[in-house]
């Protein structure tokens, strides 16, 4: 009986390779190109390019884009292409990455502050993560307010504001096989 090849060794049935099973598959963002966008590409929704390979503002203006202020030193709009970024493409398509919903008595008694938190932590996480972005705030008919987001990163980063601020009960749903976080915040007191 002759001793299999490495390579029939791990195909053999039953046997395992090195590692396998250890680490989970990455969440790839459907709206993400599969490819590299071409250096200064911009969006011409928001405005936002890729540099070295990934969307980012403008560092000028606290990292916002303006009409005069469209491009980074050394790269120009026609070096790139018009493309529109995975965030404004969600935005148009109305599909969020992230939702998450503030339940409670304490929503409707405390909705402004809220909102503000809301408000504060998007700008903060956007400034940093252009792709990060409220979609909408709305209040549903049970006096709920639904958040969503264009990236599951900055539903964490709301709803832990959240526990810091007002305390309550965060639960975070990552869901397998979806690129998309669903989330809930209770505080009934």
């Amino acid at each position: 009986m002759s001793k299999p090849s490495k390579a029939q060794s791990h195909h053999a049935a039953g046997s395992r390779t090195h590692g396998a099973g250890v680490l989970r598959p990455q969440r790839h963002d459907p709206y993400r190109p599969v490819g590299k966008l071409p250096e200064g590409s911009t969006c011409p929704a928001c405005q936002a390019q890729v540099h070295k390979g990934r969307w980012v503002r403008s560092p000028a203006n606290g990292g916002m884009h303006t009409a005069a202020n469209a491009t980074f030193p050394g790269s120009s709009r026609a070096s790139g292409s018009a493309h529109l970024c995975p965030a404004c493409t969600r935005i148009a398509l109305r599909d969020p990455a992230g939702t998450l919903h503030l339940k409670g008595r304490y929503v409707s008694e405390h909705e402004a502050e809220l909102r503000a938190l809301l408000a504060h932590t998007a700008e903060r996480e956007g400034a940093l993560h252009p792709l990060e972005r409220l979609m909408a705030v709305r209040r549903q008919a049970d006096g709920s307010l639904e958040v969503t987001t264009t990236g599951i990163h900055l539903v964490r980063a709301v709803g832990h504001a959240l526990q810091r601020a007002h305390q309550g009960q965060l639960e975070i749903d990552y869901l397998e096989e979806e690129s998309r976080v669903r989330s809930t915040w209770t505080r009934d007191d």
